[in-house]
């Protein structure tokens, strides 16, 4: 994580790489990176959350995303979605 003071206004940031499970008709995260760390131990889909699940959990806790930019490799495999997370550090 990342702080940044923009202004009179310092804010943290949070990066979020994450590609779906499938096609992401069911919006289920397969592999998650946050700020460079791979977050693995989940055994199902159980305790795994979903793309929607995550981000208004993140939303719960006051982060807003600020980009969103997805990378598919040239051989037409994996499929990444990176995003660009920050909330103020007034909060």
């Amino acid at each position: 994580m990342h702080s940044w003071r923009y202004g009179s206004k310092a804010w943290r940031y949070k990066h979020i790489r994450l590609n779906d499970r499938g096609r992401g008709i069911t919006q289920e995260i397969d592999v998650l990176d946050v700020d460079g760390e791979r977050l693995t131990g989940w055994a199902d889909s159980k305790t795994m959350p979903t793309v929607p699940q995550l981000f208004d959990s993140l939303g719960k806790e006051g982060w807003e995303l600020v980009t969103h930019v997805i990378h598919q490799d040239g051989s037409g495999g994996m499929v990444f979605h990176y995003y660009t997370l920050r909330r103020s550090l007034d909060r």
